[in-house]
């Protein structure tokens, strides 16, 4: 292939992405880079505008589980789900290499593959994390929660969790990449959300998060307490994102909104009904019946 000094643009999705890898062995040329719409790398290099297309993307999709395998197809797949620089150049020079090794492609010591065996590594392991410690609370009939996971792992975690509440409503958000999973009915979908923020929680009685709370509490031994030990089943990063810290959130929100503490700790009484999501009415019109339900 002929190398470019040019990078091909498009619009962030993985259609998109097989799109622009189509193009590429189509012009027999290698672009120096290949970025989503929007990304600050834009301003460096010269762009090519490449307009998804689901047939040329399904052909790419095809090719590569026929010649490398449905190991590589899924390395793929995990690959631009991780937060790895460069992924879509990284995914792109793997393809070709793949080409040319044919199905043990996704075994090789190739440096190619250990970097996408390494990306679907890190999806796996925050996968997991999220898993073991996902915290939903009840906003009025509705369970939430709020994420900010490093890599795309929404499209994996929102099935697993979903399948497990038995058809109730529910909402999954990533503020990372400003996205949310919702279900409604047992239906479930994935869509773009600019900015959301969730409602402070009344706290009148005792909730879940308090009784969590306070079980976390009452078993923890102050001799054996060791932050070290914490870390390393949990990173910090994720501690936002747990019951426990629960109400050190609600403690900042208070003040970034100048509600007094008295006004959230009064109990509620039994004919107000709960706050609900605004965005959440989005989700509750009529699905589609052709539609069918999304499996992992």
């Amino acid at each position: 292939m002929k190398k470019i000094d040019a990078a091909y643009s498009y619009d962030g999705s993985y259609t998109g992405l097989l799109t622009c890898v189509f193009r590429c062995f189509e012009q027999r040329e290698a672009p120096y880079d290949i970025i989503p719409h929007g990304d600050e790398r834009a301003l460096i290099y010269p762009l090519y505008e490449v307009a998804t297309d689901p047939e040329l993307a399904a052909r790419v999709a095809r090719g590569v589980r026929g010649r490398m395998g449905e190991a590589s197809d899924e390395l793929i797949r995990y690959a631009y789900l991780s937060a790895v620089p460069e992924r879509e150049m990284r995914i792109f020079d793997y393809i070709r290499m793949g080409l040319a090794c044919g199905e043990n492609a996704h075994t090789s010591c190739d440096l190619r593959a250990e970097a996408m065996r390494q990306a679907r590594l890190s999806v796996i392991r925050e996968l997991r994390l999220y898993r073991r410690e996902l915290e939903m609370t009840d906003y009025g009939g509705v369970l939430a929660c709020e994420l900010q996971p490093r890599r795309l792992v929404l499209p994996l975690l929102a099935p697993w969790c979903f399948d497990r509440l038995h058809g109730r409503d529910a909402l999954l958000l990533d503020g990372t990449h400003g996205m949310a999973a919702a279900q409604h009915n047992s239906v479930w979908r994935i869509v773009p959300l600019e900015s959301f923020l969730m409602p402070l929680k009344r706290r009148g009685g005792l909730s879940y998060a308090q009784l969590w709370h306070r079980f976390f509490e009452s078993v923890a031994v102050q001799r054996r307490y060791d932050p070290r030990c914490r870390l390393s089943t949990m990173p910090t990063q994720y501690w936002d994102d747990l019951t426990n810290f629960a109400q050190i959130r609600e403690e900042h929100g208070r003040k970034l909104i100048g509600v007094a503490p008295s006004v959230l700790d009064e109990p509620s009484p039994l004919s107000e009904v709960e706050p609900r999501f605004e965005r959440c009415q989005a989700f509750h019109g009529p699905e589609d019946p052709t539609r069918k339900r999304a499996v992992q």
